[in-house]
């Protein structure tokens, strides 16, 4: 028990509250070094700084003892550690300058001080680089756009779906649930294996100035693509569950993505150091979590029977998807065309360009 309250810091926690909804640059470093064999500590000592092991718990208490330690004001001190949430902020709300060093071993470390770097990491330092989030950007658009084509896929399930359920017709919803993952099945096999082997002429196609912006986009299709085939699953699974009335299924479901990806992001970009392909295989597994949870809860709900499933669809059955969904993909890829030609503009403009453009378009689809 001792150990475990060793280990919990109520006063940083305390604090990494106020930081989130204040003044967040007290968790910024003013130096950031790969390790503590960065630091010229003889040119330290020699600008007239003395090293002392700070002993009280960070970044709670105040810097008294230090100050008579060394007979300085807290503005000409140095704070080093590894920490932003302790070391960091403890030395900026004090007025010091401070170098973050990149912790020399995570072996050893309770769980919770490893937890606590993860979010530390997530919440200040978790971005993607300029290059790599433009590249994010670029691809991430090129992506939704082959997603969302199919998006008819929901809405021309809904409706005959819908009709069945009034009727009391279980079998015709089965098999008009059978029908459309059918349909998302081959669509969706196609759009993936095209998108992802024609990664590098996509990319190419969008000129991008920069060739690692082009390495990193190619890397983020490349994974992807292969979340393509589980989203149009998801969104026959969501008309179907939209025509019997049920709404709360997909939210669940979209739900269970969501802090899948939540989750996957930081392990996969921070802890494994995956950067961009990283954060493809995050939202990739996210969405075939989605599209598991609601597929399985379809054959529970009796929604869907394997015997309906197994037997392939005949022409008169796909066809109302094909045409119908023909009118509702081209809206599609003109309102997407249109975000991808902004795009297109950006990334020839850079990096930075192309990532501020994604910042701006996150924001307004969260508004």
């Amino acid at each position: 028990m001792n150990k475990l309250l060793q280990n919990v810091n109520l006063a940083g926690a305390s604090l990494f509250l106020q930081i989130l909804g204040g003044n967040q640059s007290l968790a910024l470093p003013h130096i950031s070094v790969p390790d503590i064999s960065w630091v010229d500590w003889p040119a330290v000592k020699a600008a007239g700084f003395k090293v002392l092991r700070h002993k009280d718990k960070k970044p709670a208490g105040g810097c008294e003892e230090l100050q008579q330690q060394f007979q300085c004001e807290p503005h000409e001190m140095v704070f080093v550690g590894d920490r932003y949430l302790t070391d960091v902020v403890f030395g900026n709300r004090h007025g010091m300058l401070t170098i973050r060093v990149a912790p020399l071993t995570s072996q050893g470390e309770p769980p919770t001080v490893v937890a606590a770097r993860v979010l530390e990491d997530a919440s200040f330092m978790g971005h993607l680089g300029t290059k790599q989030l433009g590249a994010v950007s670029l691809a991430s658009l090129a992506t939704s756009l082959a997603t969302y084509v199919f998006s008819f896929l929901v809405f021309l399930t809904t409706p005959r779906v819908a009709a069945a359920h009034a009727n009391g017709d279980s079998k015709t919803v089965n098999r008009l649930a059978a029908v459309g993952l059918w349909l998302a099945l081959g669509t969706g096999l196609l759009v993936a294996v095209s998108l992802s082997f024609s990664a590098e002429a996509i990319v190419h196609a969008l000129n991008p100035p920069e060739p690692e912006v082009s390495a990193y986009a190619v890397q983020y299709i490349t994974v992807r693509s292969w979340g393509i085939l589980a989203a149009m699953l998801g969104f026959v699974a969501s008309g179907t569950y939209r025509g019997v009335k049920d709404t709360r299924t997909p939210l669940n479901a979209a739900i269970g993505a969501a802090l899948t990806h939540i989750t996957l992001t930081p392990l996969f970009i921070l802890g494994f150091d995956w950067g961009v392909a990283g954060a493809a295989l995050a939202a990739t597994i996210s969405q075939w979590v989605s599209c598991v949870m609601l597929l399985s809860l379809m054959f529970k709900r009796q929604l869907l029977h394997a015997a309906d499933l197994l037997q392939p669809p005949r022409w008169h059955e796909v066809s109302p998807y094909l045409w119908k969904g023909a009118v509702l993909a081209l809206r599609m890829v003109v309102t997407f065309g249109m975000v991808m030609f902004a795009s297109a503009i950006c990334v020839r403009a850079g990096a930075a360009s192309q990532a501020a453009f994604e910042i701006i378009r996150q924001e307004c689809i969260s508004a």
